[in-house]
């Protein structure tokens, strides 16, 4: 999620510079079956991303990376000393508050666990920028898999050009085939959290440790009277209430970009088709350079 568009950046402009430098000659293009063949873009580009995405943080400078400060409850509150952990969760909605986006990695059991649902409800109670991104867990492994499936068919073609077009088909087959299994599971996903969602309640939230529920039940009974979403006299259980209905009516406008088609932002979709397209149409300048035609 941090490293997408920087990712993007490193493969876009690695591609622009590998392919002045294969116009140049210095990278050399390639023959295959009377044909010469640019291949930087399309062999370098998918893979520049992939791996920048996965690795960044360990591999690039500091400097060069976006400056982020992340607050992980499981890292930043204390798990050992109870004093210490019991005024982390006490100020739980201070951070939230202070917060410019909390990023939630969403699967089915995230509206069943008390202490995620709790984080959530606090964020849309003190956070004015209500800044919520919502990454379900398939996403990244769909896009990934499209854009590798992408690159080795692309790459399958420009080989099968030797053995003909009843090969390409295959190829084409061979590589759709488990991107319409993973659709189907996207589908069931986005079910299952329409589903979670309508039927919400925090009472039926699981909670690891019960000695905590009564703790966090407090929490958001004083949230929600601080935020004035209850009178400052109603009871735990009207607070309860209150909350219940608060996640039924709002989620699933925020949920909103994780229920349409993709499961994903427009900005990412348009940054994998040019990862996809764009090598292709640069790879085609040398052509024009050449003066020959694909």
């Amino acid at each position: 999620h941090y490293n997408f568009f920087f990712a993007a950046a490193v493969s876009f402009g690695s591609l622009l510079f590998l392919s002045f430098l294969t116009i140049r000659g210095v990278v050399p293009a390639i023959e295959l079956n009377g044909e010469t063949f640019s291949f930087v873009g399309r062999l370098l580009t998918i893979p520049t991303f992939l791996f920048t995405a996965l690795l960044a943080r360990s591999v690039f400078p500091t400097w060069m990376l976006p400056d982020l400060h992340v607050f992980l409850d499981k890292t930043c509150i204390h798990q050992v000393d109870e004093t210490l952990q019991r005024r982390g969760i006490l100020k739980l909605g201070a951070f939230l508050y202070r917060s410019d986006e909390m990023l939630v990695c969403y699967s089915d059991v995230y509206l069943t666990k008390l202490w995620t649902v709790f984080e959530l409800g606090c964020f849309l109670c003190v956070n004015r920028s209500r800044q919520l991104t919502v990454m379900p867990t398939y996403v990244p492994k769909m896009m990934f898999a499209g854009l590798a499936s992408a690159f080795l068919t692309e790459l399958v073609l420009v080989l099968a050009r030797q053995i003909g077009t009843i090969a390409e088909s295959i190829t084409i087959f061979f590589f759709m085939y488990p991107m319409a299994v993973c659709y189907c599971n996207i589908e069931r996903a986005k079910a299952s959290m329409r589903a979670n969602l309508s039927g919400f309640t925090i009472r039926q939230c699981l909670c690891a440790v019960e000695d905590d529920r009564p703790l966090v039940y407090y929490c958001v009974a004083s949230i929600l009277r601080a935020t004035h979403r209850v009178s400052e006299d109603a009871t735990e259980d009207q607070a309860l209430d209150a909350f219940d209905k608060m996640i039924r009516t709002e989620l699933p406008g925020i949920f909103g970009d994780c229920l349409r088609i993709l499961g994903t932002k427009s900005r990412h979709i348009i940054v994998c088709a040019f990862l996809v397209n764009l090598p292709k149409a640069v790879d085609e300048l040398y052509y024009v350079y050449l003066g020959e035609s694909l």
